[in-house]
């Protein structure tokens, strides 16, 4: 999971403190292995949720409930602005995740 939170926190562009990356590394590794797994696989491999689903054997609705759990508890975790500028990031057409969302 190393690096995953670049990849959902923020884009080439942007920079954060060493230690604010290693604090959500670490809570990334606090996850369960389940919601770990899918939020590396969206955001590092960046699978859209319906490939995600698949290559995990689940049904897309629990993959996609498993993705938002795992940001949810981030989310609560740090400053309200980090997760914001998550959502900025990565959908930044609507700046919602949406279930039918495909990587770019």
């Amino acid at each position: 999971m190393k690096n995953i939170c670049k990849a959902v926190i923020c884009d080439s562009q942007c920079s954060f403190s060493e230690e604010l990356i290693r604090a959500i590394e670490e809570a990334i590794q606090k996850l369960p292995a389940d919601q770990q797994k899918v939020l590396h696989l969206r955001y590092t491999k960046q699978l859209p949720v319906k490939e995600i689903s698949i290559k995990l054997n689940l049904s897309v609705t629990t993959t996609y409930n498993r993705l938002h759990r795992a940001v949810f508890i981030l989310r609560n975790q740090f400053n309200p602005s980090v997760y914001e500028n998550m959502y900025r990031i990565l959908y930044p057409e609507t700046g919602k995740p949406s279930l039918n969302a495909t990587a770019s």
